[in-house]
């Protein structure tokens, strides 16, 4: 997973698939097919960008545990 400055987006990859995550759109797109979404998974705050764990899951098998509540952003 990368941010492309270029494009403002967040590309995800994996064997089959390229992901396309523009950081100001209500759509993002899996090998170029488009995909809407009621709200946005980026977040940029301060010139960091931070990213929902949920659309990752699809594409990758991570292990999470949600801390106690916390306001990082």
């Amino acid at each position: 997973m990368i941010y492309d400055e270029k494009s403002h987006s967040v590309i995800i990859t994996t064997s089959d698939k390229v992901v396309q995550m523009p950081t100001a759109s209500l759509t993002y797109f899996v090998n170029q097919k488009p995909i809407k979404l009621e709200l946005s998974p980026i977040v940029s705050k301060n010139e960091e960008i931070f990213v929902a764990i949920d659309p990752i899951l699809t594409f990758y098998p991570i292990h999470h545990k949600k801390l106690a509540d916390r306001k990082l952003c």
